[in-house]
């Protein structure tokens, strides 16, 4: 196993260099405590080891860990840490519903769609293979309704829920590969996820260097 450690230890995310990791890595580098960050060369198989399948029975990443608590998916994970992190969490009861939400969207329609473009556009290139535009362009009629969702409440706003939280963080992994064009508020969005010192702490480099 290929672990690297990024920062003093307390909490452990095991990731890669995709899409669902990163949202997690976003997330520890916003709150800034220190963390130890195993990556896990999938392509080699390192997921695959008993150990890491006594922790995770699905050998799946993103996997964080914090003492006792052992999360699998990202969104239980990015809910984990608002607990842990109220200033990057709404604080009322509707703000948090509206952060469920958003998180259920996220699992439930925009990720598979994303993911086609994330697949085809960063992970076929990156190992010498062409991507396949078709899977692209059936994936972006759909996808234009949830980029129409987020232009709609990014108005007058910078971030998803108005100010900066780690529902951003779910999201900001897969902008980059996304057809923007049409959706000026969803690019500016964008553009400043990509400028904050989370998204340089993260190490965002698609898996076209070497992982560090």
């Amino acid at each position: 196993m290929n672990t690297t450690i990024q920062k003093a230890a307390k909490m452990k995310l095991y990731g890669y260099w995709t899409s669902n990791p990163q949202k997690i890595r976003l997330a520890l580098e916003e709150i800034g405590e220190p963390y130890d960050y195993a990556y896990l060369d999938l392509a080699q198989g390192e997921h695959k080891t008993p150990e890491f399948q006594a922790l995770h029975p699905r050998q799946k990443v993103p996997l964080l860990v914090d003492g006792d608590a052992v999360l699998w998916e990202s969104g239980a994970a990015l809910v984990y840490l608002g607990q842990k992190a109220p200033h990057l969490w709404p604080s009322t009861p509707a703000g948090q519903a509206q952060a469920l939400s958003l998180l259920f969207l996220e699992a439930s329609a925009f990720n598979d769609l994303a993911r086609q473009y994330f697949f085809n556009r960063m992970v076929l290139p990156s190992v010498g293979k062409a991507g396949d535009e078709e899977r692209v362009a059936k994936a972006s009629k759909k996808m234009g309704q949830i980029l129409q969702l987020f232009e709609t409440r990014l108005e007058g706003q910078d971030y998803i829920l108005g100010n900066f939280t780690l529902v951003d963080c779910a999201y900001a992994p897969f902008l980059p590969v996304l057809d923007l064009e049409g959706f000026p508020r969803v690019v500016g969005w964008r553009d400043r996820l990509m400028a904050r010192p989370s998204w340089t702490g993260a190490d965002f480099k698609y898996g076209l260097f070497d992982a560090k």
